[in-house]
């Protein structure tokens, strides 16, 4: 008897499809034509932009990060220095700011921005290692590299 009940109890039907054509349709609107107005095209439509504006999220991350570089450079190249110098002194210094806020800085705070590069130039640029520490004490020895055949030899007979 309870096999036979479960047959005849309706099933779920899901979402209503008017009300799915709806919100396609809403979200089509700002678009022109019968891509507003139909919904098979609008829907592709939609689609096709939603794939174009994932794609371009990362891009767009990089071009505001170069952008803000940018104009950190200028900024700082108007008070006699490189955007690169200036950010390195500014970290030797215990100054962390992030290139997005030196920019927001130079903007909107020119003062402030003149005395970050005015403190950043009074810290010295650190000096060049000497020659001497560049190149090892002991010289080169390659007579681990150099083999006999016949350890290789015996090597490969193991």
């Amino acid at each position: 008897m309870f096999l036979t009940l479960a047959r005849f109890m309706p099933r779920n039907p899901g979402p209503d499809r008017y009300w799915k054509r709806i919100a396609i349709r809403s979200r089509a609107r700002h678009l022109y034509d019968r891509h507003s107005r139909c919904f098979r095209i609008g829907r592709s439509t939609l689609w096709k932009q939603l794939q174009r504006q994932t794609e371009a999220r990362p891009q767009k991350a990089l071009d505001a990060n170069e952008l803000a570089k940018t104009r950190v450079h200028a900024a700082a190249m108007e008070h006699g220095m490189h955007g690169k110098s200036l950010i390195s002194r500014l970290e030797r210094c215990n100054i962390a700011l992030s290139n997005k806020m030196l920019s927001i800085l130079a903007i909107y705070e020119p003062r402030t921005f003149a005395s970050l590069t005015e403190i950043a130039a009074r810290r010295k640029p650190e000096p060049l290692p000497e020659y001497k520490e560049l190149v090892p004490q002991k010289p080169f020895d390659e007579s681990h590299f150099r083999t006999s055949q016949s350890s290789i030899l015996e090597n490969l007979n193991k």
